[in-house]
């Protein structure tokens, strides 16, 4: 008997420890504006009033984050709305989209969102220059090579499946344009310019001047 209760003590002991860690750890998340759905542990003392379980439609702009998740900026609301990486699909930073999205409460009475894009209402941004990048992979047991786009601006932050190269190898820098619809879980683009080499000076020179939109070939009246 007197065995039994320790262990019973010993497991209660451990078990509130742990509650109090995941607690913790419920707080940071939410200081930062991510749900719990966005997480990987799920807590069963949650309230079950804490999470709206009504779903709210709204439009607005579409910004990615370092850490491949999103926000969406809606009018008139003071927040953005949360976007996790699994819900993003094929907008890039920039869009205006339509997301679907719930609201709940954190322990500290905050209001959070969370939601997913449904739709690319209008296109931010048509083409993107980077760097391009091999890598090996397998399909069906075989070994196979593809190539994928490493953008130059920093808000995109996802690296682009290339479907068309264009004859760009593995290193070159190039313009691509975006394909949007092809695959919900995957961006891809095709190649519609090359610089050359990514690390010579002409090949950058030529990238910016492209992403500038600046014109580097004149008619002869123009010349003239």
């Amino acid at each position: 008997m007197k065995h039994t209760k320790k262990n019973i003590n010993t497991y209660s002991k451990r078990n509130a420890q742990r509650e109090r860690s995941k607690k913790e750890l419920l707080k940071i998340v939410e200081e930062i504006g991510v749900g719990t759905s966005g997480t990987k542990f799920k807590f069963t003392n949650e309230s079950s009033s804490s999470r709206d379980k009504k779903s709210y439609n709204a439009i607005g702009i579409f910004s990615e984050a370092q850490g491949g998740f999103g926000f969406v900026k809606v009018e008139g609301r003071e927040r953005d709305i949360f976007i996790p990486e699994h819900a993003i699909g094929d907008a890039v930073d920039g869009d205006t989209v339509a997301v679907v999205y719930k609201k709940f409460r954190s322990h500290e009475g905050d209001e959070r969102t969370e939601g997913r894009i449904t739709e690319i209402v209008e296109i931010g941004r048509k083409t993107v220059i980077g760097t391009v990048e091999s890598d090996v992979i397998r399909f069906h047991k075989r070994r196979m090579t593809a190539l994928y786009l490493i953008p130059d601006d920093g808000k995109l932050k996802r690296r682009i499946e290339i479907r068309d190269a264009a004859g760009a190898k593995d290193g070159d820098k190039v313009m691509a344009k975006l394909i949007r619809g092809s695959s919900f879980y995957t961006l891809t683009c095709d190649v519609v310019s090359s610089f050359g080499k990514a690390d010579t000076k002409d090949a950058n020179y030529l990238s910016i001047l492209a992403e500038c939109d600046i014109d580097t070939e004149f008619s002869d009246e123009e010349l003239r």
